[in-house]
């Protein structure tokens, strides 16, 4: 379920388990992709995961651009 592949994500930044960013970014992009899978689009939590994924793709891809350039 969308909630168990939450606890997921933070079960594996608290062991340290994600070996890379990309990783983290890939289950954080699974969880909001699956939300939209399994709900009404139009739905709440459908506009939600929308609404969310399409700020984390932002904020990822300016945390990207820092960490490269802080290089």
């Amino acid at each position: 379920s969308i909630f168990k592949l939450n606890i997921h994500v933070q079960e594996r930044l608290e062991s340290q388990a994600y070996k890379n960013i990309e990783q983290f970014a890939s289950d954080v992009r699974l969880t909001f992709d699956n939300a939209m899978k399994f709900n009404v689009e139009g739905s709440l939590i459908y506009k939600f995961a929308s609404a969310l994924k399409k700020t984390f793709e932002k904020q990822y891809k300016n945390l990207l651009r820092y960490l490269f350039c802080a290089r």
